[in-house]
């Protein structure tokens, strides 16, 4: 049994590494499925997801709204756009605002080795929202969580000063009891900068605790309400 209730409006995000997924079975059938679009690999490969094409064709064959985001890394960043880009035109877009994946923790101080500030890297996330959404005509949201959106803080501690213009995605993985029993994750957890949460993922072991899916979110009212309104 799972250890804990699925939270409806349910919202799952995939990316090749789950493998098949068996989008006809999941039950509730999501609210949208938000697969990754492109990443910048470790290796320093940038590529399409692999699964992302059959991924998004089964779902809308199913009626599922999709979502998609690119995992950004440093340096690059034009060249980061444009894939996120071209798998955005190549499945037709999605049914909510572009995806930036903020998940890298910068390396610390190495011999003779220039390494980019968290001010750089802010101004890189910067560069990839405004390219993106000069590209597809939608402001882009941004998933992080609290630890890594310091990252992108200023020598002074401070978030960028733009971070509330953009909806949040927030990462936080409470104990079963505390997703059971609370509808919004706790304010205390929120990255610095944003004024709310759009949407929020609440566990990343999904299939591990008896769900079908792995990584597993929810959405504010409010942004429903948005979502609906612009994309039904």
């Amino acid at each position: 049994m799972p250890k804990y209730q699925l939270k409806t409006p349910f919202i799952c995000d995939v990316s090749e590494g789950a493998g098949v997924i068996p989008w006809a079975e999941l039950n509730p059938k999501p609210y949208r499925a938000i697969m990754r679009a492109s990443a910048k690999f470790k290796d320093g490969v940038r590529r399409e997801d692999k699964r992302v094409v059959s991924h998004a064709a089964q779902c809308r064959a199913l009626g599922i709204k999709i979502g998609l985001y690119h995992f950004l890394r440093p340096n690059n960043i034009s060249e980061q756009a444009k894939l996120f880009l071209s798998v955005w035109n190549k499945v037709g877009g999605a049914d909510m605002p572009p995806v930036l994946d903020v998940e890298v923790m910068l390396p610390k101080k190495q011999p003779g080795v220039r390494l980019i500030t968290t001010e750089d890297w802010a101004g890189h996330v910067k560069v990839w929202l405004d390219l993106v959404e000069a590209g597809t005509g939608i402001r882009p949201m941004i998933y992080t969580n609290q630890l890594y959106w310091t990252q992108t803080f200023s020598r002074k501690g401070k978030p960028p000063v733009w971070a509330n213009k953009y909806p949040l995605w927030v990462a936080w993985y409470p104990h079963s009891q505390f997703v059971d029993a609370n509808p919004v994750p706790a304010p205390a957890l929120m990255p610095a900068g944003f004024g709310k949460w759009a949407l929020w993922q609440y566990s990343q072991t999904g299939i591990l605790d008896g769900h079908m899916a792995e990584d597993l979110n929810t959405i504010s009212p409010e942004y429903k309400a948005i979502l609906n309104a612009q994309y039904g």
